[in-house]
């Protein structure tokens, strides 16, 4: 495969993959009266657009294996709100 000098090629890292998020997941809700619904819808829909920058299979699709794991938590803790923090929160309120 031929690369143009000079072109960007986008990498797939943690700390890359992070810099790309849509703002939408930068500043989550964590609203304790909803338990940890809240975390699940979160890491649903981080993990649906991780699968589409990566070009893994929707998470419905039958062919999905265990290696079609999207780096969620990874990504969750690289821009700071590990879902520890989610049951922190949830914990103490």
């Amino acid at each position: 495969m031929t690369t143009r000098r000079g072109s960007r090629r986008q990498t797939n890292t943690v700390d890359a993959l992070a810099e790309r998020l849509p703002s939408r997941f930068l500043s989550p809700r964590l609203v304790t009266g909803e338990g940890t619904n809240g975390l699940q819808q979160y890491h649903s829909e981080l993990s649906e657009w991780l699968r589409q920058e990566l070009g893994l299979l929707p998470q419905d699709d039958p062919r999905v294996s265990v290696r079609d794991t999207p780096p969620t938590i990874q990504v969750m803790t690289e821009i700071g709100i590990p879902p520890s923090e989610w049951f922190r929160v949830y914990l103490t309120h």
